[in-house]
């Protein structure tokens, strides 16, 4: 009976969280120097509309200001990883850390392509991946979509077609990793 308990207060919240409307995510980027322009910007625009589609916005910030009431996410771009660092990863999150760089993407082995726009949907994606770590709160992986442990052939078609989503529960997750970011006693 607690357990049907819980899962009703986490639907409430969750209603309640998308009937505001007012989830937002403030990130600062660190180290941009190193992204061509034209694919940092393509990424910006494929992370925002992955994040809009589950209700979430996103504020890019290198100098820029936003809104004091979004969730901070520092993100750092690194070109320097070598091979035995995080073998096969493009990036990590610290999903348990608050404020500071909570995300490292490692450039050389994102910016893989032959055109900014494909750099910058593929960095967009990889972004949003580990920016939905870092708002789920756990380290965890689903089974499919964009927080898929490894993305095969048939993701990685999709997302230079359309933007690969966020499966259900990690649009769930997001939301109520926003709500416990903005109200620490949750």
């Amino acid at each position: 009976m607690k357990r049907g308990n819980a899962a009703v207060m986490a639907a409430l919240a969750l209603m309640s969280a998308y009937a505001r409307g007012s989830e937002c995510v403030t990130v600062t980027l660190y180290g941009t120097q190193q992204i061509p322009m034209g694919a940092l910007l393509v990424a910006e625009q494929t992370a925002s509309q992955t994040f809009r589609e589950i209700g979430v916005s996103i504020y890019w910030r290198i100098t820029s200001s936003a809104p004091e009431t979004c969730v901070e996410i520092g993100v750092r771009f690194t070109s320097n990883s070598p091979a035995e660092f995080h073998p096969g990863a493009l990036a990590y999150a610290l999903p348990y850390q608050k404020g500071g760089t909570q995300i490292v993407v490692f450039s050389n082995r994102v910016l893989c392509y032959g055109s900014d726009r494909q750099n910058g949907v593929f960095l967009g994606h990889v972004a949003s991946h580990e920016i939905g770590h870092a708002l789920e709160g756990i380290n965890r992986h689903s089974r499919e979509g964009l927080m898929k442990a490894q993305w095969g052939n048939r993701e990685m078609r999709q997302m230079f077609v359309r933007s690969l989503p966020f499966a259900g529960e990690d649009a769930e997750l997001i939301h109520l990793g926003l709500l416990t970011h903005l109200d620490p006693a949750r």
